[in-house]
């Protein structure tokens, strides 16, 4: 009776110590950094199923768990705000080299935009709203408003000027805002102070991205002399560190960094602490093993 007791206890013993010896290395790390999918689940030269900028790469982003997306915005002369992010519409099947903001809507709608052999049309930012409002749960929607930075400062002459467009965008970009379910998780990047003032008057909860090529200490200061809520910064930005990100946080700003999508480029973004990752990769949790 006793060897089978102690036989017993031994089996015991040992299944016990094989769960304290568990290995959890598998188990997801939690993480405070959050997710953007870049142009919905990543631009055309890492997405291979859709055309970047849209509603099918938006989808496929928001249905992973990354926290939100990220959309480039241009505007019309209708003052209808564009998903696209090329300077102009060369990407289209017929190679038509138009600049969005110097076409009306009619003719935007026609245009199908092609990317190897994949086809789609451009839509509209109120398009991507829809199913922003629709979304139970809510998801960061980030909105970055290309300027004079990214399109030919000649094209802004219909307007009298980029001052001028910036600030027909951004009446209707209250429009589209004003009264939606998530405006705590909207993130406007633009470098136009006019532009942020006359939005944050109207619109509550949106968050103020500074879009800059200063070194990082320089951007600090622009954030808090101009009242930006945060900035973004690529990963090769001057005295970038995970000290400098702590610092600016620590003054209560966020730091969104881009654009890392390999591995390697996306662990050592994470290992920075940054307030919000924008990236190419839709499986970048799975990849860092993050939650």
């Amino acid at each position: 009776m006793k060897a089978k007791f102690y036989l017993q206890l031994l089996v015991i013993i040992t299944l016990l110590a094989a769960g304290c010896g568990k290995d959890t290395s598998n188990n997801p790390v939690e993480t405070a950094v959050m997710f953007l999918g870049n142009k919905g689940a990543g631009s055309n030269y890492y997405n291979h199923k859709h055309i970047e900028n849209t509603i099918s790469s938006f989808q496929e982003a928001i249905a992973t768990d990354l926290e939100g997306v990220a959309a480039d915005i241009q505007m019309s002369l209708d003052g209808t705000l564009w998903m696209y992010s090329n300077t102009d519409l060369s990407n289209s099947c017929n190679k038509a080299h138009n600049c969005i903001i110097n076409l009306h809507d009619a003719d935007i709608e026609k245009r199908i935009i092609c990317d190897s052999l994949k086809k789609d049309r451009v839509y509209k930012l109120s398009e991507l709203i829809d199913i922003w409002n629709a979304n139970t749960k809510g998801f960061i929607l980030s909105l970055n408003l290309l300027s004079s930075k990214d399109i030919p400062s000649d094209s802004f002459d219909l307007y009298g000027g980029d001052e001028s467009y910036m600030i027909k965008l951004s009446g209707s970009l209250i429009k589209l805002l004003t009264g939606n379910k998530h405006p705590a998780s909207v993130i406007v990047e633009t470098d136009n102070r006019t532009l942020k003032d006359r939005l944050s008057a109207k619109v509550i909860g949106v968050s103020y991205c500074l879009s800059s090529s200063e070194d990082f200490n320089t951007r600090i200061a622009n954030c808090l002399a101009w009242g930006f809520n945060g900035f973004s910064v690529w990963t090769g930005t001057k005295n970038l560190s995970k000290d400098a990100i702590q610092s600016a946080k620590s003054q209560g700003l966020f730091v969104q960094v881009f654009i890392p999508s390999a591995e390697e480029t996306l662990r050592d973004a994470l290992n920075l602490n940054p307030t919000y990752i924008l990236t190419n990769k839709v499986d970048a949790k799975a990849v860092l093993n993050v939650k």
